[in-house]
C-alpha cells in the first residue's frame, strides 16, 4: 500500500520485513511499474537485536524523507494476559516488535 503509492510518486523506497523473498518480489514489482530505485533489508523486529546499527548501516548514505513504520505482531490467539504460554517472554518478543522496532527504526533515520 504505503511503498506503492510513494513510488508512484516518484519516490525511492526502501523495503525493510523479515522475509527477504517476498522483499525481492515487491521491490522488482514497484521498479517495474514506476521506474524508481528500491533498496531491500531483512529484518526480524521479534529477534534481530541490532536491527538498529543494521538499519543504519544500510541507509546511512541515503537521504530518507518518510519512515512508515508498520510492523506489529499479537498474540497467536485471544487469551488472558496472566495465562500466556511463556508469558513472560512472548510479551517481551511482541513489545521489540511493536514498539523497540518502532524506536529503533526512527533513531536510525533521522538526520544527525
Amino acid at each position: 500500500g504505503f511503498s506503492l503509492e510513494l513510488a508512484k510518486q516518484g519516490m525511492n523506497i526502501v523495503l525493510v520485513s523479515r522475509n527477504l523473498d517476498k522483499l525481492r518480489l515487491v521491490a522488482t514489482e514497484i521498479e517495474e511499474k514506476f521506474e524508481v530505485k528500491t533498496k531491500v533489508v531483512d529484518i526480524d523486529f521479534s529477534k534481530d537485536k541490532d536491527a538498529q546499527s543494521r538499519i543504519e548501516a544500510e541507509t546511512g548514505s541515503l537521504d530518507i524523507g518518510i519512515l512508515v513504520n508498520n510492523v506489529g505482531v499479537s498474540y497467536q490467539y485471544p487469551e488472558y494476559f496472566l495465562q500466556i504460554e511463556d508469558g513472560a517472554a512472548q510479551c517481551r518478543s511482541i513489545v521489540d516488535c511493536n514498539i523497540t522496532s518502532m524506536m529503533d527504526m526512527t533513531r536510525a533515520v533521522l538526520p544527525g
